[in-house]
């Protein structure tokens, strides 16, 4: 995984927010279910680090919080 990311688009942001969340859900199921890591979809990726069709895999506490901060970025940002 790289350390580039896009910069946040205030014109996608409530749909960008809505794809994070979403997978903030999926990932908090991932967890119950007893997973350790995950492979995020291609959008998230996208939204978070900017690598389209880039596959990873991350633990789910590391992937959470990673969801965390681009969530709060995108609301700091636009003021959400």
């Amino acid at each position: 995984m790289a350390d580039t990311k896009l910069p946040v688009q205030c014109a996608t942001a409530e749909g960008d927010l809505r794809a994070l969340n979403s997978e903030k859900t999926h990932v908090g199921s991932e967890i119950a279910a007893g997973a350790s890591a995950i492979i995020p979809i291609g959008l998230v990726v996208n939204v978070v680090t900017g690598e389209e069709g880039t596959q990873w895999k991350v633990t789910t506490g590391e992937y959470n919080k990673m969801l965390d901060a681009r969530i709060a970025e995108i609301k700091s940002t636009c003021g959400l």
